[in-house]
């Protein structure tokens, strides 16, 4: 009998053009053990102050955390659940995120709805366990208490919710697909290897693209766009405009004809992580 475990061995670690370089086996660890010790892609053990800093959505909660401790512990929310419009404004006004819509004048930031990434914000804190609701009250958990006082393991708990948990298409009107977020430090490993191309949305796109073809099927042709553009332009939504900038790991434009905008990435992205 062949004994066909060298053969798979050996093409579980055989470099593959459509993984950029990928093993099956690594590209299995970026599937299922993302960040992990065996991963081409890790967190930081330990991340200074001033790096943490330089995250936008990270700051943007510590500071809706900050918010509800300043205002004597509690925050009521709306008859339909949503943030107050003073909490809106503050939030927004420190500056980390800055909505085109908004900054434009096209929309008015006087209803949480108005706002993906406030309304993002709140999500993730409640689904976190770091705020709690009763009776339309918001106030902080003991578990935020402790995560205040250790950032990084803050950041740790919230990459990991916002990457495994949180769906990524719940702000947009795309189809129900893992796109850009199935294997997501994948998109940060293409940014490291290609960190000296000038590359847009669409490159990223069509290489995620490359390396999950079956993904392609969740998306249909439209009197607008066939599938494959529809596919790119909500992996740029998804995985770059919402994730990658919205962390400060890349600078980007978006707007109309956003498949075509650069993407250049910023060194924040190896203050945070180490690649192989």
């Amino acid at each position: 009998m062949i004994d066909l475990d060298p053969f798979i061995l050996q093409e579980n670690n055989r470099p593959l053009d459509d993984f950029q370089g990928l093993t099956p086996a690594e590209m299995h660890c970026l599937l299922y053990q993302p960040l992990s010790d065996n991963c081409v892609v890790r967190l930081k053990p330990s991340i200074a102050d001033d790096v943490l800093d330089q995250i936008p959505f990270f700051r943007l909660l510590e500071d809706f955390m900050t918010l509800i401790e300043n205002n004597r512990g509690v925050v009521k929310s709306t008859r339909t659940g949503a943030l107050p419009r003073f909490v809106l404004e503050e939030l927004y006004g420190k500056g980390h995120i800055p909505d085109e819509s908004i900054e434009k004048g096209i929309s008015k930031l006087n209803r949480e709805s108005k706002s993906s990434i406030i309304s993002t914000v709140r999500i993730t804190a409640k689904e976190m366990g770091l705020i709690k609701k009763r009776h339309n009250r918001l106030s902080l958990t003991k578990k935020s208490e402790k995560l205040r006082r250790d950032r990084s393991a803050l950041l740790k708990e919230l990459l990991h919710f916002f990457a495994e948990d949180f769906n990524w298409g719940y702000n947009d009107l795309y189809p129900f697909s893992p796109v850009g977020q199935l294997a997501w430090p994948y998109n940060l490993y293409l940014l490291h290897i290609f960190k000296n191309e000038r590359y847009d949305a669409l490159d990223y796109a069509a290489m995620y693209l490359l390396a999950f073809p079956q993904l392609l099927d969740d998306f249909e042709e439209t009197h607008f766009a066939t599938a494959e553009l529809n596919f790119f332009r909500a992996y740029a939504i998804r995985a770059i405009e919402r994730f990658l900038v919205w962390f400060g790991f890349v600078k980007y434009q978006p707007g109309l004809n956003t498949v075509e905008k650069d993407v250049v990435v910023k060194p924040l992205l190896w203050e945070v992580f180490d690649f192989d």
